[in-house]
């Protein structure tokens, strides 16, 4: 589930993503994030809780080529 913002930093405009993810996935997540932007600012929470929202089936794999990996690929 990945839920994109417009904000405005200290540097100008950025992108706020807020995810929920499978802790197996966390690792590529921070892989695909220092990838694509280095200097990302980024902070990690434990879920304990959800309500609503699109997740993927529990049988299937996670993080293949979806939403979070096209939009690291944009160009501005």
């Amino acid at each position: 589930s990945v839920t994109v913002v417009d904000g405005h930093g200290k540097n100008g405009d950025v992108k706020v993503i807020f995810m929920v993810i499978k802790r197996f996935d966390l690792q590529r997540v921070q892989e695909l994030i220092n990838k694509h932007n280095p200097n990302a600012f980024y902070s990690v929470e434990d879920v304990r809780q959800i309500s609503g929202g699109v997740f993927p089936h529990k049988d299937k794999p996670t993080l293949k080529k979806n939403y979070l990996y096209d939009l690291m690929l944009k160009k501005k």
